[in-house]
């Protein structure tokens, strides 16, 4: 219809009497504004009467197009601007070719996040491709004062280098970094989905809730600092593959509402904003920034915490991928000599103290717990899954997922459950923990979980 418009207003153009494809109002209306401006004869001008009336629509119309036309003028003038930024940051050796990539697939985002120029924005840091990019283009390209906000939340399979995402941060030319330790908050969360039995599979077996608690963890974190720093928006760096963008945002949501805090919460995949990780890395590399391994070019994410870690790629999507995830995911996973005898002991449904072999039982806090229960699932080969995952939300993926604590206290949680409450109740209870899975698979509140569990496992 636009270029129907635009050829309508043309002086030049030569008029089709008919008008093809508008309606006898419409062509009336717009024939009579263009006999008054002597843009057609007037055998084309509509019945007297009805001139009047078609004046005002005219003008709307001309007023429409002029503001599209305005738009049209705006974002060329915004590319220009973005391809002149590029240009001047790039290194030397960065070829045309490349700064043209870069132009058609990072504009979008830098149009949707242009107005963040001199604002603070806290940016949610891994250190990974997705974060240092965006910390890179909103500092250097965009303008904004960035401060990088990252996390302690564990892991199971190797220690968190804090050390190495604050050099990370420094790298990309973040204006701050802020870390803090989240594990004791997480730790508290996991041990809510073990009372409620919450697992991605049936009630007490299945992938165990890892990542969607961890979001929960950092993003109460990230309001406290953004409230005491006087943050203007947050953002997250989930490309929005997953359930992650919902996570984040209804989680930062739900503590900006808590705690009162007045900041804006941002996706990087905001209206269709979404950019390539191979464009990401292509910039990266063209502004002298290096990369930390080969990983970051595919199409494979990592994440990690305390209560699990998991390794994913687009093996449903892109099936001829040679990537093997699970090679790389069960790496530094050994296989167990001899067997080893574990025994948890339970107060109103939560895992108290810890008996490991033929000591004595010795009470446990809920971090303490954890992690000594992933280290000895890790050697013995508990916990872990390699399977298709079946997202709520997102594309589907092959996805190995190593969560040797929460396995070990939840299957404990179940068996002993069992044993407690007459079958009609385990029936309503599985029922429960299944509905309680499929909050963690998007979202996760402590007040959620706590209201539903405690009635059951005494």
């Amino acid at each position: 219809m636009k270029g129907a418009f635009q050829k309508l207003y043309n002086p030049t153009h030569q008029f089709n009497r008919n008008l093809v494809n508008i309606s006898d109002q419409l062509r009336d209306k717009t024939n009579g504004y263009l006999v008054k401006n002597n843009l057609l004869s007037n055998r084309y001008l509509p019945r007297i009467n009805q001139y009047q009336g078609f004046r005002g629509y005219a003008t709307q119309l001309t007023s429409s197009l002029n503001v599209l036309e305005s738009k049209i003028i705006g974002e060329e003038q915004s590319k220009q601007e973005f391809y002149q930024k590029l240009k001047s940051k790039t290194k030397e050796d960065t070829s045309k070719e490349d700064i043209n990539t870069l132009l058609n697939s990072i504009f979008p985002f830098y149009q949707q996040h242009k107005d963040l120029y001199n604002k603070k924005v806290m940016i949610l840091f891994s250190g990974g491709l997705d974060t240092s990019f965006m910390t890179h283009i909103l500092q250097n390209i965009i303008g904004a004062q960035t401060i990088t906000f990252s996390a302690n939340v564990g892991s199971v399979t190797e220690p968190v280098n804090m050390m190495e995402i604050a050099n990370r941060s420094k790298d990309v030319g973040a204006s701050n970094h802020i870390e803090i330790d989240c594990r004791h908050y997480l730790a508290e969360l996991a041990f809510n989905a073990i009372n409620a039995e919450a697992t991605l599979g049936v009630a007490g077996v299945g992938h165990h809730p890892a990542s969607s608690l961890s979001r929960v963890a950092i993003c109460k974190g990230a309001i406290e600092h953004a409230k005491e720093n006087k943050i203007d928006a947050i953002l997250h760096g989930s490309n929005g593959s997953q359930n992650n963008p919902y996570r984040f945002m209804s989680a930062l949501n739900y503590f900006k509402r808590l705690y009162d805090v007045n900041v804006e919460e941002l996706s990087p995949n905001i209206g269709g904003t979404t950019v390539e990780r191979s464009s990401e890395a292509l910039y990266l590399r063209s502004m002298g920034i290096s990369l930390k391994s080969q990983a970051f070019e595919r199409n494979v994410s990592h994440d990690r915490n305390l209560c699990g870690d998991e390794w994913e790629e687009d093996f449903l999507a892109n099936p001829t991928n040679q990537f093997d995830v699970r090679k790389v995911a069960l790496q530094n996973v050994t296989i167990p000599s001899s067997p080893l005898r574990l025994c948890v002991k339970f107060k109103e449904g939560f895992p108290v103290s810890l008996k490991i072999g033929d000591g004595e039982f010795a009470q446990k806090k809920p971090l303490e717990m954890l992690e000594e229960l992933n280290a000895i699932g890790l050697k013995y080969r508990i916990g872990i899954y390699d399977y298709a995952e079946n997202r709520p939300v997102g594309i589907n993926a092959r996805e190995v997922d190593i969560s040797p604590a929460m396995d070990i206290l939840i299957k404990t949680h179940n068996w002993l459950r069992a044993y407690q409450l007459d079958r009609q109740t385990n029936i309503i209870y599985d029922q429960l923990s299944k509905h309680q899975s499929d909050i963690n698979n998007a979202t996760k509140f402590p007040s959620i979980t706590r209201k539903r569990t405690n009635r059951c496992v005494t």
